[in-house]
């Protein structure tokens, strides 16, 4: 449990790292925005490998961590050979279909709040819904929204996994 855990931080650090690296001026902007990408890449294939391992993340089949893989490896070779462009547009979409699936797969997930397998999945779909809307419409003002839902919505659902273990 602690290694994805490790792994997941690590990469995030990286991506960090790489706008930290472009504002010494070690890498220009292209560059960056190409490592931040396949990094979420690699974050998705460790998410997408660590949550069908978890006991409450079993129920029905494994096509949620595939999913996962599948998009992150589309995410990786994306940012790793293609244009920029096409790679930011691609990217999107290709997000977009992921947070769907999640969407789609969630209904069966037993769902505890206070799981860290939750808690990754809740932190990559907020990594990945701010990169959809940065790489679609650059970085707008109205993004912090976009914070300030994700905050909101997980203490929400941290709140209901608390009154559902007191039923429980």
């Amino acid at each position: 449990m602690k290694k994805p855990v490790i792994a997941f931080a690590v990469l995030l650090a990286f991506a960090a790292f790489a706008d930290i690296v472009r504002r010494l001026g070690w890498i220009d902007a292209v560059m960056e925005k190409r490592t931040i990408g396949v990094f979420l890449g690699s974050i998705a294939i460790v998410t997408g490998n660590y949550l069908p391992k978890l006991r409450s993340f079993r129920s029905g089949n494994r096509l949620l961590g595939w999913i996962f893989i599948a998009g992150g490896s589309m995410y990786v070779a994306l940012f790793t050979f293609a244009p920029l462009a096409l790679a930011r547009q691609a990217a999107a979409l290709i997000g977009i279909a992921l947070i769907v699936s999640i969407a789609i797969q969630w209904q069966p997930l037993r769902f505890n709040a206070r799981q860290p397998g939750t808690a990754l999945l809740l932190t990559f779909v907020y990594l990945l819904s701010t990169a959809i809307v940065v790489y679609l419409f650059g970085h707008p003002h109205w993004a912090e929204w976009l914070h300030s839902a994700f905050f909101a919505s997980y203490f929400w659902l941290l709140a209901m996994g608390e009154k559902q273990c007191l039923r429980g």
